[in-house]
C-alpha cells in the first residue's frame, strides 16, 4: 500500500506541476499553439515552481511537511485562478486530436517502463547513491540537508549538483507520509511521456508524409524506452535534462520574439535545475537566441520583456544554487580541468565503443549527422545547439583530471540520451526541407511554407 500511496503522491505532485504550468504560461501570455508542447513546457513550468517554493522556504528557515506543502500548493491555484479558467476556456475551443497507430506504441512503450521502473527492474545506480540518497535525507530533514553536503566524506553524492530531482521526490514522499523508493520511480515514467509528447507536436510540424512522421515518431518512442529500461533510467536525472535540450532546441524554431525567449528561458532554467550541465545549455542556447535575433530581427533584444524572459529564470534557479555551494565549498574539483589533445585522442576508442553499447543499438550515430542538419536551412539553429552541447561533452572528457576512459563508458549513452529525441527531429526537419503549415506561433513554422520562419 505504501507504494500505491508514494506512486499517488507523485502522480499527484506531477499533476499540480502541470496545472500551475498552464496556469503561468497563460499568465504570461507564452502563446503556444502546440497541444503537446504546451502541456510539455507547463509540466517543466511547475516543476521549476514548485523547486523554486522549496528552496524558498528552505532559505527562510521553513521546514517542509505535508500540511505545508499542500497550503502552499493550494494558495498557488487560487492565485492562478484566472489564468486557469482562461486557459480551459481557450481549449474547450480547440478542436481535439486524434490518436493514431503511433500514440498506441508511444504509450505502450511509456506503460512499459512504468511497468518496469514500479518493479524496481530499472533503478538508475544514481539513485541509489546519489539522487535518491539526497531525496531521503531532504525527506528526514524536511529540507536541504545541508550538514550532509557539507561532510568531506559526501562527494560521493555530488553536493554541488542542483536538487530539483531530490526537491521533487522528498516533496513527494512528504505528501505519502513515507519514503517508498518503488513509489518515487513513477517520476520518471511520466517525464518520459513529456518528452515524446514534444517531440510528437514537433514531428507533426514537418512537412514529411503523415506514415513516415508516424513511422519516425513510433521509432522513437520505442527505442527511447527501450534505452530507459535496459540502461536503468527509472530515477535519473538524464530524461528530464533531454526534456530541457528538446524544448531549447525547438525554442529556436520558433519566430524571433518573447514566446520564444520565454520557452528558451524556461527549458534552460529547468536544464539548470537538473544536472550540472544544465549552466552550460543555458548559456549556449541564450547565446544562440541572441546571435539569432541579431541576424534576422534586432529590435527584439532592445524589449527588456524578451531578456526578462530569456534570462531571468535560469538566474532565479541558478543564483541560490550558486549562493549555497559558494558558501559552503562544495564546489568539486572533478569537475574543472584543462583541456589535453592527447586526451582527446584517447577518448575516441571508448566513445566509439559506448555508440554500440546493445541498449542504445547504434542510435548514437545518428549524432555524426549533426552537422548537416546545422546545416540545414530548417533546422539550422536547432543543430548549433545540439552540435556545441555535443562538443562541450567532448571538451569535458578531453579536460578530465582523471583517467577519461571509464567517464565514457559510464556516462556517454546517458549523455547521448540527452541530445537524441531533439536529433531525430532536427533530422526530421532536414529530410523535410520545410514544415506542415505556417501558423505564426507554431513551434516549427514556415514563412513562405518552404522554409522555416525566421531561419536563414
Amino acid at each position: 500500500m505504501s507504494t500505491l500511496l508514494a506512486a499517488a503522491s507523485v502522480l499527484a505532485l506531477l499533476a499540480w506541476c502541470w496545472v500551475a504550468g498552464l496556469g503561468l504560461l497563460r499568465l504570461a501570455r507564452a502563446g503556444v499553439e502546440s497541444p503537446e508542447i504546451r502541456h510539455a513546457l507547463a509540466l517543466l513550468t511547475g516543476l521549476l515552481l514548485a523547486h523554486l517554493l522549496l528552496v524558498l522556504a528552505d532559505l527562510a528557515g521553513l521546514p517542509w511537511t505535508r500540511w505545508g506543502l499542500t497550503a502552499a500548493g493550494a494558495a498557488v491555484l487560487l492565485v492562478l485562478a484566472a489564468p486557469l479558467r482562461a486557459a480551459w476556456r481557450a481549449r474547450s475551443r480547440r478542436r481535439g486530436r486524434s490518436w493514431d497507430w503511433a500514440d498506441v506504441v508511444a504509450v505502450s512503450a511509456v506503460a512499459a517502463f512504468a511497468a518496469s521502473s514500479l518493479a524496481l527492474r530499472s533503478p538508475f545506480t544514481d539513485f541509489v547513491y546519489h539522487w535518491g540518497l539526497k531525496a531521503h535525507r531532504f525527506f528526514l530533514a524536511q529540507g536541504i540537508d545541508t550538514e550532509l553536503l557539507a561532510r568531506p566524506e559526501s562527494g560521493y553524492l555530488h553536493p554541488d549538483y542542483p536538487n530539483l530531482i531530490p526537491d521533487t521526490m522528498a516533496a513527494a514522499a512528504l505528501l505519502a507520509g513515507g519514503f517508498d523508493p518503488r513509489g518515487l520511480m513513477t517520476f520518471t515514467p511520466v517525464i518520459l511521456l513529456a518528452l515524446l509528447a514534444a517531440m510528437r507536436g514537433l514531428l507533426d510540424r514537418c512537412a514529411l508524409p503523415p506514415f513516415s512522421r508516424r513511422a519516425i515518431f513510433a521509432g522513437a518512442a520505442g527505442a527511447l524506452a527501450a534505452f530507459c529500461v535496459g540502461y536503468l533510467q527509472a530515477g535519473s536525472a538524464d530524461p528530464p535534462f533531454a526534456l530541457a535540450v528538446l524544448l531549447a532546441a525547438a525554442a529556436l524554431l520558433l519566430p524571433v520574439g518573447p514566446p520564444a525567449a520565454l520557452q528558451l528561458g524556461l527549458a534552460a532554467a529547468f536544464g539548470a535545475a537538473v544536472k550540472i550541465e544544465g549552466l552550460p545549455l543555458a548559456a549556449l542556447a541564450a547565446a544562440l537566441f541572441v546571435a539569432r535575433a541579431w541576424r534576422l530581427d534586432r529590435s527584439v533584444l532592445r524589449r527588456a520583456s524578451v531578456w526578462m524572459a530569456l534570462l531571468a529564470p535560469t538566474l532565479a534557479v541558478a543564483l541560490p544554487w550558486w549562493l549555497r555551494v559558494r558558501s559552503l565549498g562544495l564546489f568539486q574539483d572533478t569537475n574543472t580541468g584543462r583541456f589535453a589533445l592527447a586526451r582527446a585522442v584517447e577518448v575516441l576508442t571508448p566513445l566509439w565503443r559506448q555508440v554500440w553499447v546493445e541498449e542504445w543499438l547504434g542510435l548514437p550515430l545518428l549524432l555524426a549527422l549533426l552537422p548537416l542538419v546545422a546545416l540545414a536551412r530548417a533546422s539550422r539553429w536547432l543543430g548549433l545547439l545540439l552540435l556545441a552541447q555535443l562538443t562541450f561533452y567532448l571538451f569535458v572528457y578531453s579536460s578530465a583530471p582523471f583517467d577519461p576512459t571509464f567517464y565514457v563508458l559510464s556516462t556517454f549513452p546517458r549523455l547521448a540520451l540527452h541530445l537524441l529525441p531533439a536529433t531525430v527531429v532536427g533530422l526530421a526537419l532536414a529530410l523535410a526541407g520545410a514544415t506542415a503549415d505556417a501558423e505564426p506561433t507554431s513551434p516549427v513554422t514556415a514563412s513562405p511554407p518552404a522554409r522555416v520562419a525566421g531561419t536563414a
